[in-house]
This record gives C-alpha cells, structure tokens and sequence, in this order.
C-alpha cells in the first residue's frame, strides 16, 4: 500500500491510501502525537477494506497517522492477521 494523504477539515481528518498488492488485505489504522515508533495508538478495532479512514473530533496539534495492511492467514488449526506493508503521514489539526 501506498500514497497516504491526510485530508483536514476542521476537527476531522480523512485519510485515504492506494491499495495493497496483497491479495485480500485489509488494513489498520493507527495515530500517535509524536513521531515515536512506541506512542501509536490504534483506531480501528478490526480491520477494515476501504481505502480510506475518517478521524472525528482530532484534538488540536500535529498528528502522525500510519496505515498497515494485514491479511488473515490460515494454517494447520488456526488463523491469524499477518501485518504486512506501512505507510507514514502527519496532519496539523489547528
């Protein structure tokens, strides 16, 4: 996935992104404060298939979005969310 862009109108930041190459990705979003890798906290509470994501009511100040595709993955008797691609972009909320 790529190309992220942040959108900003007043309080609400619309972030949109091209596609994975991963068959079947779908994607996480996150938000931090700071450009600190350990500071991101997660906006979705599952993954989702669009190709674009609507944060409400952003607190003023500079925020760092990051989007992560992920595919579910079967093996043996379980399944699980393999993270795959990232891409990094930031938004100034007045």
């Amino acid at each position: 996935m790529s190309n992220l862009n942040p959108l900003r109108t007043g309080s609400t930041v619309v972030l949109t992104w091209l596609a994975s190459s991963t068959s079947g990705a779908s994607y996480h979003v996150y938000r931090a404060n700071s450009a600190l890798a350990d500071s991101w906290s997660r906006l979705t509470s599952s993954p989702t298939s669009n190709l674009s994501f609507t944060n409400t009511l952003v607190p003023s100040g500079t925020h760092y979005y990051l989007v992560r595709a992920v595919s579910l993955k079967t093996r043996g008797i379980g399944s699980y969310y393999d993270l795959s691609q990232s891409a990094r972009t930031h938004s100034v909320v007045p």
